[in-house]
């Protein structure tokens, strides 16, 4: 009999209706990686009782107590970055070498955020009225709701659960039903770290009902999202209606501007790699590459012979750089649009066939594809793919470069390639992007550098950063008069 792998909600238990889930392995989906509890509207009310129970207690323990049980987590994580990282492979599809990576990524993220205890807690103002000195600190919001992607399931999650515990908050967590073994590893880390039951609650699920549950229910005081636009905007809009905070990190359509006084070499490893990089299943994946006329076929060819040099294997294989997409729906959205592209004109020069035979017969599988002769006005370079395409676009200078790196509804990561710092300069202040990378991938974000999206791509306050905490917190003002004197307060 398959093991059914249960929620956390104060303890480990299964649906309240004992409904459940099946998710294959994208590398071999005859295989399974598990059946998971399909949570339901019982199970968000019962986790948000749980929550505001605990939050009090949670709050009023010193940052530096709550600093202890992240930092404990972060070192369990550590020590078990093996066995959580095997686990994200198994069931996302991601190389094992780079899962294990992520998993390292996502706990010293958390380690980073415990160190908010030892960062000053407030600022100091002066007063019109003698004797008052006003204080400016950060106060939890209560219970908060977090729903993360399953391009990254370790260090989007740890990120998010590291800013609202320290915060003093506590938190439901809803990980894509794509990748929800990894989430229950990271838990269970929580849990050996000693956090209250109560404070962090699990639940994993297929249903719309869940996620809208998670925005809507009037004992959640804010939602933390990454994923897709198309949701995030709905996410964003419901949080409003019901008077929540949000936070979304969305899509993108992510330009890498390519000028001829650029190390081609370079830039073409750097543009393989944060186009297919992930299976291009990164929000910061590079989609377009905008480069000048006169290097453009030196540069394609580059981009296309390290593209076919990649090796495509089942995800546990030490030797696959790029494995499986993460499900049957989201190879089959790749496969469309390039078709699309083709029928618009671009010009497919690798790739852009699923491949069959061997290994791939049960897998999601999907080959680097890059396609040239495409024009601003093809779907493939409006639109978020959200797999492992490159569209290639010459321009006739570097201004036209810039002008197209905007014309999209997107905002979220942009690079330039050259030598010229002026021109470098005028990349860093003429694209629109929450992410501007000079002479590297588009991809790439680090835990102690603040980061979100503009237009279309984000919603709310960026995350991570020195400032992460804020989306998470209130800001109260404490003024104070050290000798009260009735004469002198009026």
């Amino acid at each position: 009999m398959t093991e059914v792998h249960l929620n956390y909600v104060g303890s480990w238990s299964g649906s309240a209706e004992g409904r459940t889930y099946r998710r294959e392995v994208p590398s071999a989906t005859a295989e399974l990686v598990g059946v998971f509890a399909e949570s339901t509207p019982s199970d968000i009310e019962h986790a948000v009782e749980l929550a505001t129970a605990a939050q009090p207690d949670w709050a009023r323990r010193t940052a530096i107590a709550r600093a202890d049980v992240l930092s404990t987590a972060a070192d369990l994580i550590r020590q078990r970055a093996a066995e959580i990282g095997r686990a994200l492979s198994w069931e996302e599809g991601k190389p094992l070498r780079e899962a294990v990576a992520e998993v390292h990524r996502g706990a010293a993220a958390l380690a980073y955020c415990a160190n908010y205890a030892y960062q000053s807690t407030g600022v100091t103002f002066a007063s019109a009225t003698p004797g008052v000195v006003k204080h400016q600190r950060l106060a939890p919001l209560g219970v908060v709701s977090i729903i993360t992607p399953y391009n990254f399931p370790a260090f989007v999650a740890l990120c998010k659960t590291g800013a609202a515990l320290m915060a003093g908050n506590t938190i439901l967590w809803k990980p894509s039903p794509l990748t929800p073994l990894t989430g229950i590893h990271l838990v269970r880390a929580f849990v050996d770290a000693g956090l209250p039951a109560g404070v962090l609650s699990y639940l994993t699920g297929t249903s719309t009902e869940l996620g809208q549950g998670l925005v809507t229910h009037p004992g959640i005081d804010a939602v933390s999202f990454t994923g897709s636009t198309q949701v995030g905007k709905k996410i964003a809009a419901s949080a409003v209606a019901h008077d929540k905070r949000a936070q979304a990190e969305m899509g993108g359509q992510n330009p890498a501007l390519v000028f001829s006084d650029a190390d081609l070499d370079h830039a073409a490893a750097c543009i393989v790699d944060g186009a297919f990089g992930g299976t291009g299943q990164r929000c910061t994946s590079t989609a377009r590459v905008l480069v000048e006329r006169d290097v453009a076929d030196e540069l394609t060819a580059q981009i296309v012979q390290r593209a076919q040099e990649l090796r495509i294997g089942r995800s546990l294989d030490e030797h696959t750089q790029i494995g499986p997409m993460v499900s049957e729906p989201a190879r089959a959205k790749v496969a469309a649009a390039v078709e699309v592209a083709r029928h618009e004109g671009a010009k497919v020069l690798t790739g852009g066939d699923t491949p069959f035979g061997g290994l791939f017969e049960d897998g999601y599988y999907y080959p680097p594809t890059v396609l040239s002769t495409v024009t601003t006005d093809m779907t493939i370079a409006r639109e978020e793919v959200f797999g492992p395409t490159l569209a290639i676009i010459e321009v006739a200078d570097r201004d036209e470069a810039i002008a197209l790196a905007n014309a999209t509804e997107y905002g979220l990561s942009a690079s330039v390639h050259t030598r010229s710092l002026k021109w470098a300069e005028r990349f860093a202040h003429g694209v629109t992007a929450g992410s501007l990378n000079v002479n590297l991938p588009t991809s790439g974000i680090e835990a102690h550098v603040a980061f979100g999206g503009l237009k279309d791509s984000g919603s709310g306050p960026p995350e991570l950063g020195p400032d992460a905490m804020r989306f998470f917190s209130n800001q109260v003002t404490v003024s104070t008069f050290a000798a009260p004197n009735s004469e002198q307060i009026r």
